[in-house]
């Protein structure tokens, strides 16, 4: 447990909270010993269900309509700097 604090404690000091968010919760699937093949199975879930739609309209506006996995939905996040 302690080595799994010291982690997530060097990770802070490097990513942002989204992302911080999303390291703690695959730590919390090393740290169990059943947590890969539960992690691999929720990924897997989460990759099935991404999808996103665009759609420029008449007046040059884009309707965004969509649902990606954290991973995913992060770095658009990031990439869009909103």
């Amino acid at each position: 447990m302690a080595e799994a604090q010291a982690q997530l404690l060097d990770l802070a000091t490097r990513h942002n909270p989204t992302d911080l968010a999303v390291l703690g919760k695959a730590l919390k699937y090393m740290v169990d010993p059943d947590g890969e093949r539960e992690l691999a199975a929720l990924e897997a879930r989460l990759d099935a269900m991404q999808e996103l739609y665009l759609n420029q309209r008449d007046d040059s506006a884009w309707d965004v309509h969509g649902t990606l996995s954290p991973e995913t939905g992060a770095g658009l996040f990031a990439v869009l700097d909103v």
